[in-house]
Protein backbone atom coordinates (compact mmCIF):
# COMPACT_ATOMS: atom_id res chain seq x y z
CA UNK A 1 0.00 0.00 0.00
CA UNK A 2 1.11 3.67 -1.25
CA UNK A 3 2.00 5.91 2.08
CA UNK A 4 -0.05 8.67 1.15
CA UNK A 5 -2.94 6.17 1.28
CA UNK A 6 -2.58 5.34 4.77
CA UNK A 7 -2.25 9.38 5.87
CA UNK A 8 -4.63 11.69 6.09
CA UNK A 9 -5.01 13.57 2.15
CA UNK A 10 -2.99 16.57 1.31
CA UNK A 11 -6.67 18.49 1.40
CA UNK A 12 -7.62 17.03 3.80
CA UNK A 13 -4.80 17.95 6.23
CA UNK A 14 -4.54 21.96 4.45
CA UNK A 15 -8.15 21.96 5.78
CA UNK A 16 -7.31 20.08 9.12
CA UNK A 17 -4.36 22.86 9.53
CA UNK A 18 -6.22 25.57 8.98
CA UNK A 19 -8.62 24.81 11.66
CA UNK A 20 -5.49 24.47 14.06
CA UNK A 21 -4.94 20.75 14.56
CA UNK A 22 -1.66 20.58 15.94
CA UNK A 23 1.14 19.64 13.44
CA UNK A 24 2.30 16.61 15.30
CA UNK A 25 2.54 13.70 13.07
CA UNK A 26 5.49 11.18 11.98
CA UNK A 27 4.48 11.81 8.60
CA UNK A 28 4.28 15.34 6.72
CA UNK A 29 3.02 16.83 3.15
CA UNK A 30 6.65 17.56 1.71
CA UNK A 31 6.51 20.59 -1.17
CA UNK A 32 9.15 19.76 -3.45
CA UNK A 33 9.98 21.52 -6.28
CA UNK A 34 6.13 22.06 -6.82
CA UNK A 35 5.28 18.73 -6.19
CA UNK A 36 3.78 16.97 -2.93
CA UNK A 37 5.11 14.17 -1.61
CA UNK A 38 4.42 12.07 2.11
CA UNK A 39 7.57 12.38 4.22
CA UNK A 40 8.64 10.90 7.40
CA UNK A 41 9.69 13.45 9.72
CA UNK A 42 10.30 12.63 13.88
CA UNK A 43 10.36 16.49 14.65
CA UNK A 44 8.71 15.75 18.34
CA UNK A 45 6.02 17.51 19.72
CA UNK A 46 7.51 20.28 20.98
CA UNK A 47 8.15 21.64 17.24
CA UNK A 48 4.67 21.57 15.90
CA UNK A 49 4.24 25.32 16.92
CA UNK A 50 6.93 26.06 14.40
CA UNK A 51 5.91 23.59 11.58
CA UNK A 52 2.67 25.45 11.82
CA UNK A 53 4.23 28.37 10.49
CA UNK A 54 5.91 26.97 7.64
CA UNK A 55 3.52 26.61 4.15
CA UNK A 56 5.87 23.85 3.17
CA UNK A 57 5.55 21.51 5.63
CA UNK A 58 1.97 20.00 6.71
CA UNK A 59 0.96 17.49 8.70
CA UNK A 60 -0.02 14.02 7.36
CA UNK A 61 -2.13 12.14 10.44
CA UNK A 62 -2.11 8.28 10.09
CA UNK A 63 -5.83 6.60 11.59
CA UNK A 64 -3.42 6.17 15.12
CA UNK A 65 -2.91 9.78 15.41
CA UNK A 66 -6.06 11.20 14.93
CA UNK A 67 -7.62 8.19 17.04
CA UNK A 68 -5.75 10.13 19.92
CA UNK A 69 -7.14 13.42 18.87
CA UNK A 70 -10.56 12.12 18.55
CA UNK A 71 -12.93 11.56 21.94
CA UNK A 72 -12.92 8.24 23.15
CA UNK A 73 -16.35 7.29 22.06
CA UNK A 74 -15.87 7.56 18.20
CA UNK A 75 -16.25 4.66 15.98
CA UNK A 76 -15.02 4.59 12.12
CA UNK A 77 -14.73 2.61 9.88
CA UNK A 78 -13.86 2.81 5.82
CA UNK A 79 -17.07 2.73 3.68
CA UNK A 80 -16.02 1.93 0.09
CA UNK A 81 -19.66 1.83 -1.74
CA UNK A 82 -23.27 3.79 -1.20
CA UNK A 83 -24.90 -0.08 -0.80
CA UNK A 84 -22.34 -0.46 2.70
CA UNK A 85 -23.32 2.64 3.94
CA UNK A 86 -26.85 2.46 3.68
CA UNK A 87 -26.96 -1.04 5.52
CA UNK A 88 -24.62 1.05 8.55
CA UNK A 89 -27.49 2.75 9.40
CA UNK A 90 -29.78 0.95 12.17
CA UNK A 91 -33.16 1.92 12.76
CA UNK A 92 -33.02 1.08 16.53
CA UNK A 93 -29.67 3.12 17.03
CA UNK A 94 -29.49 6.68 17.89
CA UNK A 95 -26.61 8.59 15.82
CA UNK A 96 -25.19 11.85 15.63
CA UNK A 97 -23.24 11.94 13.23
CA UNK A 98 -21.43 9.97 10.43
CA UNK A 99 -18.02 10.34 7.80
CA UNK A 100 -17.39 8.34 5.37
CA UNK A 101 -14.43 8.19 3.32
CA UNK A 102 -12.30 5.74 1.29
CA UNK A 103 -9.80 5.51 3.34
CA UNK A 104 -9.96 5.25 7.57
CA UNK A 105 -7.69 8.62 8.03
CA UNK A 106 -9.66 10.44 5.80
CA UNK A 107 -12.75 9.23 7.36
CA UNK A 108 -11.15 10.01 10.68
CA UNK A 109 -9.67 13.07 9.42
CA UNK A 110 -13.06 14.52 8.54
CA UNK A 111 -14.49 13.37 11.79
CA UNK A 112 -12.08 15.62 13.82
CA UNK A 113 -12.43 18.50 11.34
CA UNK A 114 -16.69 18.23 11.99
CA UNK A 115 -16.43 17.97 15.62
CA UNK A 116 -14.05 21.54 15.40
CA UNK A 117 -16.39 23.30 13.07
CA UNK A 118 -19.18 22.50 14.92
CA UNK A 119 -17.58 23.78 18.04
CA UNK A 120 -18.24 20.25 19.81
CA UNK A 121 -14.28 19.75 20.59
CA UNK A 122 -11.40 22.14 21.23
CA UNK A 123 -8.53 22.01 18.83
CA UNK A 124 -6.58 19.21 19.36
Amino acid sequence: MKLQNQVTSLKLSKKLKKLGVKQDSLFYWVKIASKWEVQWFNFGKEYSEEIAKRKDLISAFTPAELGEKLPKTYVSGRIDTVEKKRQCFCEDEEVDHFEFSDTEANARGEMLAYLIENKLIKKR
